[in-house]
């Protein structure tokens, strides 16, 4: 597992430097706030084109339903 990736502009290229891991856990303040504001959004977006085959995102921070929702749009399927 990959954890706290989103907190920075370079966490694209270092999911797809890492190569294959089962799961890539996006940091908390991220989740917060990403869906918010449009250059995080463009980030996720990023962080998912560089994810291996078989690799899942983890929202983490999650503190309200319409979060889940909106993460849910974007392919995410794990919560935290």
């Amino acid at each position: 597992m990959l954890e706290q990736i989103g907190s920075s502009e370079f966490s694209a290229q270092l999911v797809e430097d890492i190569g294959m891991v089962d799961f890539v856990k996006l940091n908390a303040q991220f989740g917060k706030k990403a869906l918010k504001n449009k250059a995080l959004n463009q980030r996720l977006s990023q962080i998912r084109m560089h994810l291996h085959e078989g690799s899942s995102l983890i929202a983490s921070g999650i503190e309200e339903s319409n979060m889940v929702a909106q993460f849910w749009v974007q392919g995410i399927r794990y919560f935290q």
